[in-house]
């Protein structure tokens, strides 16, 4: 058996996410949180360094430390860009920029390091369970995504005001994912409501979409934004039956779900306790991660141009 390799963690940002999400993924995976840059005060983490800034970071870290971006979007690409450029790897929370041409950006400056997206539903059972699905059943119809929570979490960063509407690039960024991760090609994309539009407290955003997956045409629903009660499924249509995958896009260790309905009428539920993705996430190896550099890049190009294209329509969206 070979030796576990331990990375070198450093997290740029010290949110609520990456404090309760990501740093006891760090820990469990048996990594090394070498350092944090964060400008809060009185905070103590056995054995780890803390910078004031990304620079003393960068100057001080270890050659082979992994930095992990968790701070506001509107700081993703500058930071990517300085670590890059220094030769390290990193890895970045979503939204992983706000412009297609910083993704481009950031590829110029890849040498032998690497940049990747973080999305921890990828690394889940219940992620594993619908790509195997969507491979083995080639008349799908129709996709409905739906992702909805009751009110914004304290110290998010989805209060980001200096965004169009940060709740398009927080929470849309997941439903694009799962539509470039299983190589569902769009022909058509419209923004056709959105309830309570400037108050990013109400915010909800409904689009219809149309295109192929699996030589087939399909029609896309998603819903995503602040709602009455938290929702978090995705459901697929094929002929009269409709298979539910719920909570999707949750990474912690929980229990799931997948539902079948024929002809509206319960078929099957299969109920199983999916992983810490978080943890998955944290613990693969830097080979693997480099693996899956040039397939991970399309998969981020594609959703910032699909984020782009649905802020473009948010921006002269006229509510009823």
């Amino acid at each position: 058996m070979s030796k576990k390799e331990v990375i070198n963690y450093c997290i740029v940002g010290l949110g609520g996410h990456s404090e309760n999400k990501i740093v006891p993924a760090i820990y469990s995976s048996r990594n090394n949180l070498w350092g944090v840059v964060t400008k809060r005060k009185n905070v103590s983490m056995q054995n780890t360094k803390f910078f004031r800034n990304l620079n003393s970071a960068i100057t001080s870290c270890p050659k082979n430390t992994l930095f992990i971006i968790s701070n506001e979007p509107r700081n993703h690409f500058r930071n990517a860009k300085k670590i890059l450029d220094k030769g390290f790897s990193v890895l970045i929370e979503k939204p992983i920029v706000l412009h297609k041409k910083e993704i481009d950006e950031l590829t110029s400056s890849v040498k032998r390091n690497f940049f990747c997206e973080c999305f921890m539903y990828r690394y889940s059972n219940m992620n594993f369970k619908i790509k195997r699905f969507i491979k083995n059943n080639k008349k799908i119809s129709k996709i409905d995504i739906i992702f909805t929570i009751p009110r914004l979490p304290s110290r998010s960063f989805r209060n980001e005001k200096k965004m169009s509407s940060s709740l398009i690039y927080d929470m849309g960024c997941y439903a694009y994912s799962f539509i470039n991760e299983n190589k569902i090609k769009l022909m058509k994309l419209n923004l056709v409501d959105v309830n309570y539009k400037g108050d990013i407290s109400k915010e909800k955003f409904k689009i219809e979409a149309s295109g192929h997956l699996n030589k087939q045409k399909v029609q896309l629903n998603l819903k995503f934004g602040i709602g009455k009660k938290y929702q978090n499924q995705i459901s697929i249509f094929q002929n009269n039956n409709r298979h539910t995958f719920r909570p999707f896009f949750y990474g912690r260790k929980s229990t799931k779900t997948i539902t079948v309905y024929k002809n509206n009428k319960l078929f099957t539920k299969d109920t199983f306790t999916d992983k810490d993705a978080f943890y998955l996430m944290f613990n693969r190896s830097i080979d693997n991660w480099k693996k899956e550099f040039f397939v991970n890049k399309k998969i981020s190009s594609s959703n910032i141009e699909m984020l782009e294209e649905t802020v473009r329509q948010y921006k002269s969206y006229k509510s009823v």
